[in-house]
Parts: C-alpha cells; sequence; structure tokens
C-alpha cells in the first residue's frame, strides 16, 4: 500500500483549506499546549500543539492552498526536527556574530 503524501484538507463547515498534521510521539509531550507559528502566504498562522496541529491557510483556492500547506509543512518539520536534537552549542565567533546581527536589528528598529 502507498503513503498518502501531506496535503491540505477542507474544513467541512466553512470550507477553508487547513494544514493539518499529526504530532510525532517523540515531542508530543514536550510541545503539548506550545502555540506554533507558521508562514501562510504573506502572514502568519498560528496553531496549538497537540496530537495533532491545525492551521488555516487561509485561502478557499485549492491551488493557493497546496502551495502554502508546502511552505508551512516544512517550517513544522524543521519544527519538529529541532526539538528532536535538542539544543546545540554554538561556538564563540558564531554567537558573536548573532550578538552582533541582533545590535543591529535593534538600534535600527529606534532611529
Amino acid at each position: 500500500m502507498a503513503l498518502k503524501m501531506a496535503q491540505p484538507w477542507r474544513d467541512p463547515k466553512s470550507h477553508a483549506w487547513n494544514l493539518r498534521q499529526r504530532t510525532p510521539p517523540e515531542v508530543v509531550n514536550k510541545l503539548r499546549g506550545e502555540t506554533v507559528m507558521l508562514p501562510v502566504g504573506a502572514g502568519v498562522a498560528v496553531g496549538k500543539v497537540g496530537a495533532t496541529v491545525q492551521a488555516s491557510l487561509r485561502t478557499s483556492d485549492p491551488r493557493t492552498a497546496k502551495e502554502r500547506h508546502a511552505e508551512a509543512d516544512v517550517d513544522l518539520r524543521r519544527l519538529w526536527d529541532r526539538h528532536r536534537s535538542g539544543l546545540a552549542r554554538l561556538p564563540a565567533k558564531q554567537a558573536a556574530a548573532l550578538a552582533g546581527t541582533l545590535y543591529e536589528a535593534w538600534t535600527m528598529a529606534d532611529g
């Protein structure tokens, strides 16, 4: 039997397309109740982690839904991978570079 690829799910009540994905068992207990923000078009969709994650793709067009689903699915899979692998230590050089980037962003926001 072939496995079915991830695809948008259409809500029978609102007829809006959604991303609906099962949370992997190894991360569900760590993340249950957490809020996730996923890229959807030019904006962000918010979903809550439980046995599944569901977030609106904010469209009724099937073609647009498929594109947005692919984008949000990649982001959600990266989140699962980050939580599986845990925290990573940064070398001092990389930490300093990130600190410089943050400092630049904060000082630009003030000016």
